[in-house]
């Protein structure tokens, strides 16, 4: 478990250098916006990239006329998981080693962390199925964070009786 607890506390810093690419790269686009932190739509290019993925996702009909979408932008869920990563859960494990923790804790403590950010960002993905509203990405991550409240009250009333 201490193993795992290694690689668990240095993943939020690997996956903030990882989301950097894939900001870069723009390749996990969401749907289209107004909001102030999405990619410009302006170009060409950018619209044809992303009328690409609403064509793929059978969805082209819902883009506005070039005219319009122009002035709009399209999530980034790279550059959100980038920027979520490095504000929130790369000082959160900072904070969080500055004394021992029980084994298991940086494991539980990244999934408790980021199931919620990727629960809400799936919100805003293209071309995901949808059952009653929600994502089969969404069901797991509800499963997967209840599982790991479930383990963080354990390992936490654990180590009290020690």
């Amino acid at each position: 478990m201490r193993y795992l607890d290694a690689v668990a506390y240095v993943f939020p810093f690997a996956w903030t250098i990882g989301r950097i690419a894939c900001s870069v790269a723009h390749d996990h686009p969401g749907t289209v916006t107004t909001f102030p932190l999405g990619i410009s739509l302006k170009s060409p290019e950018a619209q044809a990239y992303i009328a690409f993925f609403y064509r793929e996702a059978g969805r082209l009909a819902e883009l506005p006329p070039p005219a319009v979408l122009s002035k709009m932008a399209f999530h980034d869920l790279g550059w959100y998981e980038f920027l979520y990563m490095a504000c929130l859960m790369v000082p959160a494990f900072l904070a969080l080693d500055r004394k021992p923790r029980p084994p298991g804790f940086f494991l539980i403590a990244f999934t408790l962390l980021y199931a919620p950010a990727r629960f809400f960002l799936d919100f805003l993905r293209i071309g995901d199925a949808r059952y009653f509203g929600l994502t089969p990405g969404q069901y797991a991550g509800i499963a997967v964070f209840l599982a790991a409240l479930f383990f963080m009250v354990r390992i936490t009333r654990w180590k009290e009786k020690e």
